[in-house]
């Protein structure tokens, strides 16, 4: 019985880290250096500002599409340390349910799943849906539509850094009253 159950431990702690291996968006790791970063994605310009944009002197080819759908902007934030703390991907509204539908099919169900009210400043107001996986310290959300009713968010970030950032932005604020 205990060696049953030992296996079953061992078994469960190899499906977790495999799990984990897999968590990123088109080899886009929490975690990972700059130069891990642009080895994966050939072309991504990482001088000053880390990001993929629609514009030519800014396109990434492996960055134009996230689940067949057309990617409006792809930024990249790094932590003191070099390692990549969080990326965000603006998409149109409409591809919120395709790629929510990939995200599932990659990650499975999502630790959330949240219907809210959005409303425009022009007073339009329809259904929002916030969609999150959580593994470990990394989380991944799908937003549409997001800020604007034309566009969604996808995000992947640590939550300990998160944490981290709000917290020096409070204690900044607190300063500065």
């Amino acid at each position: 019985m205990t060696r049953i159950v030992s296996w079953l431990f061992v078994v469960g702690i190899s499906f977790s880290t495999c799990a984990s291996a897999e968590f990123d968006i088109k080899g886009v790791k929490i975690g990972m250096t700059r130069e891990e970063l642009i080895a994966a994605h050939p072309g991504l310009n990482c001088d000053v500002a880390c990001f993929h944009a629609e514009t030519p002197s800014r396109r990434v080819k492996t960055l134009e599409t996230l689940a067949g759908a057309r990617v409006s902007a792809w930024w990249f934030k790094f932590s003191p340390d070099g390692k990549l703390k969080s990326s965000n991907v603006t998409l149109g509204a409409s591809s919120g349910p395709v790629v929510t539908s990939a995200f599932i099919e990659k990650f499975g169900k999502p630790t959330t799943a949240e219907t809210s009210e959005f409303r425009t400043a022009g007073g339009y107001s329809g259904p929002k849906q916030e969609t999150t996986w959580v593994d470990g310290d990394t989380v991944i959300m799908v937003a549409h539509p997001y800020s604007k009713i034309i566009e969604m968010k996808v995000e992947i970030y640590s939550k300990t850094q998160r944490d981290a950032d709000v917290e020096a932005f409070r204690a900044k604020s607190k300063k500065d009253l």
